[in-house]
């Protein structure tokens, strides 16, 4: 019998975060995870976002709930909700 991994990311930041804090974390981690994982489709994740980050993303950074939708449809991510 194999081992199987599995990679799951859980983003969040609190309610009532700063617009700068949100978009530092962006930029360096939700954004530039998204930049990397791209490259290589072969790599099944997990994913949960908190709803304080995810109706900020929705505001703020719709291309980023855009641009998770090449995951889904390739059977690459799944969103985990909570």
């Amino acid at each position: 019998m194999g081992l199987r991994f599995v990679f799951g990311l859980h983003n969040h930041q609190p309610i009532g975060n700063f617009d700068g804090v949100f978009e530092s974390a962006y930029r360096d981690s939700y954004g530039a995870f998204l930049d990397l994982i791209e490259g290589y489709p072969e790599i099944p994740f997990t994913l949960h976002t908190s709803g304080c980050l995810m109706e900020w993303l929705a505001e703020h950074k719709p291309e980023y709930i855009y641009r998770l939708r090449p995951f889904v449809a390739r059977g690459q991510v799944e969103i985990m909700g909570g």
